[in-house]
């Protein structure tokens, strides 16, 4: 059963930016927000933790999997880089997809990829499928800290090099490393303890930006109506507001797709969306490839003609030319 934390790995970043970002979600409808990319990115995750217990080589859980050619290179790259870390870290043991949680919160918690340790270094490796170049390294601290209070994880990072650990194929065919410190883990966690707690007390006032990606609250954020407000204040003939408006329009872009999309997810789900319906696309009723099924109906032989070839009377032009 998975479990999901209201404060876990992948809202680290969002949770240090924007402490208000809880409360301002609980003004969103519960919908399912899983993208497709998301749905492969999982898919390519589980392929990666099949491999890695059991004896089988990647090809066999590849074609077990079904995957296109692209994924296909996606997982042999990653599988590649992942043991490539393993020997870069000294890694002796590992486990995979183990979740670890808040000493003293439910609602904290996340699960790691691959967690490796050896009598020098301690590694937290994630798999990221995505195109986007990851830059925060919120999430690994955020894992440090939570194996920090666990009674079988602590004493293993005791006195080791911390290390973070990301493959993501679309980006490095190699790994991608970042070391710590205990102390750089501990003073990030007593920034997260307060921001946690800022939105324990009931912080309303939304921050926008990059991490507002993904955020269930943005399409109800008044901070992000605020700034598509002061974005329509800029007038192209004063070049002090002009400046303004070329800084904010990253963030109108984001704002514009993530309403979009949740308009979309209220429709499908059966919600009402003022003015706006939802108008289901025609299938389609075309052959991919026309003659590749002709040579497959052609050579089924309990398939009479008359079912797939249809006789139509030629044009005026065509007959008399």
């Amino acid at each position: 059963m998975t479990v999901h934390y209201q404060y876990g790995r992948s809202t680290a970043t969002r949770t240090l930016s924007c402490h208000a970002w809880p409360n301002i979600a609980k003004l969103a409808p519960q919908l399912d927000r899983e993208s497709d990319a998301a749905k492969r990115g999982t898919l390519l995750h589980s392929v990666m933790e099949d491999i890695y217990k059991s004896d089988e080589s990647p090809d066999y859980h590849i074609l077990r999997a079904g995957l296109s050619d692209e994924d296909e290179g996606a997982i042999l790259s990653a599988f590649n880089a992942t043991e490539a870390a393993l020997d870069q870290c000294n890694v002796d043991e590992f486990e995979l997809e183990r979740t670890l949680r808040h000493p003293d919160r439910d609602d904290c918690g996340g699960t790691a990829d691959m967690i490796g340790w050896s009598d020098d270094d301690f590694m937290v490796l994630d798999y990221k499928f995505g195109r986007q170049a990851v830059t925060k390294w919120d999430q690994f601290l955020f894992t440090h800290y939570m194996a920090y209070h666990s009674e079988k994880y602590g004493p293993r990072q005791l006195g080791k090099t911390l290390w973070g650990v990301i493959i993501q194929p679309a980006v490095s065919s190699t790994p991608i490393f970042k070391q710590f410190t205990m102390e750089e883990v501990l003073d990030w966690a007593d920034r997260f303890e307060a921001a946690m707690l800022a939105g324990d007390e009931g912080a309303a006032v939304g921050v926008p930006g990059e991490h507002c990606h993904f955020c269930p609250a943005g399409p109800y954020c008044p901070a992000k109506r605020a700034a598509v407000n002061q974005f329509l204040a800029c007038s192209p003939e004063q070049s002090e507001t002009l400046a303004q408006g070329m800084e904010l329009i990253p963030l109108m872009k984001e704002h514009i797709k993530a309403v979009e999309a949740e308009a979309f997810r209220v429709l499908e789900a059966g919600g009402a969306v003022r003015g706006i319906k939802l108008v289901l696309k025609r299938g389609s009723n075309h052959w991919v490839d026309p003659e590749a099924a002709w040579e497959a109906l052609r050579k089924q032989r309990t398939i009479p003609k008359s079912v797939y070839i249809e006789e139509k009377l030629r044009t005026a032009p065509q007959v008399l030319a």
